[in-house]
């Protein structure tokens, strides 16, 4: 009988011991799905940043580019614009020596 109840101590405390054991490790995995958790929630916060941050810098590119060629626009009609000026001056050149050579004649 001692030994019948000596043995059920034993093995009660197998049990106590592996039940603990399973609760350590219960927890232990709990703390790492917590990490992973975590860990996962930080890169999908961070891939949406980041994404964020490509839209925004997709639109501002878009504005850049659109005031890039609204001043090659602008500096295309001041070019054109001097070289009209230019031509303008020439021929007001051209007249003045006309009125000259016309003057000197007469």
């Amino acid at each position: 009988r001692e030994e019948a109840e000596a043995s059920g101590r034993g093995l009660r405390a197998e049990l106590a011991a592996a039940e603990e054991a399973r609760a350590a490790k219960m927890a232990e995995q709990a703390e790492r799905d917590e990490l992973a958790a975590s860990l996962i929630g930080g890169s999908l916060a961070a891939a949406v940043a980041v994404e964020d941050l490509a839209e925004h810098s997709g639109r501002r590119e878009e504005d850049l580019r659109s005031r890039l060629a609204l001043e090659e626009s602008l500096c295309g009609t001041i070019a054109e614009g001097l070289r009209a000026a230019e031509g303008l001056e020439q021929r007001g050149l051209s007249l003045q020596r006309l009125r000259s050579l016309q003057e000197a004649r007469t």
